[in-house]
């Protein structure tokens, strides 16, 4: 009898997990459909006409033309559509206001003379101006400057140097 209790249990366990494994359905609750909370969530990334970007030492300025970006390589226009993308899909970590900067000066910030500027025209919208600045006291987020709103963001640094990279190099 010994000898059929280790195939028996063996069998019954396994027989356990077979039903398990065709009846039962994962637990959902923590999983939610991606959506995009970056500063360009609600413009697709087809509808950007033009791309421009300034540095202290540099002057880019990219258009759209149908599917390709007018006076790109196919690796800038990868730089750009993956920075478009991030842009988009990249949400901001905090929104310092302005009653939380006061008194601490743009420069505190890197804010003062700006890294990058990036203006991002799309059709029927209002151009969106950026400005990157410095990076927080940890090394991985960036400040950023938003034209039209008080406050600075505080944004992944991945996004600053997405467009750093399209710029061609920080």
């Amino acid at each position: 009898m010994r000898r059929w209790v280790a195939p028996a249990a063996a069998a019954l366990g396994i027989g356990f997990v077979a039903v398990l494994s065709m009846s039962g359905e994962r637990d959902r609750s923590g999983l939610a459909a991606f959506e995009s909370k970056g500063f360009l969530a609600r413009s697709p990334i087809g509808a950007t006409a033009e791309v421009e970007m300034a540095s202290p030492d540099r002057h880019r300025v990219f258009r759209r033309r149908g599917q390709t970006w007018q006076g790109a390589s196919a690796a800038e226009a990868a730089l750009l559509d993956g920075a478009l993308a991030l842009t988009r899909d990249a949400a901001p970590e905090r929104n310092l206001t302005a009653a939380d900067i006061e008194g601490m000066g743009l420069a505190t910030y890197g804010l003062a003379r700006p890294a990058l500027i990036v203006t991002i025209r799309t059709e029927g919208a209002p151009a969106l101006r950026i400005a990157f600045g410095g990076a927080n006291p940890l090394g991985l987020s960036r400040y950023a400057q938003v034209e039209g709103e008080s406050g600075i963001w505080l944004v992944p640094g991945h996004l600053a140097r997405a467009w750093e990279d399209a710029m061609g190099g920080p």
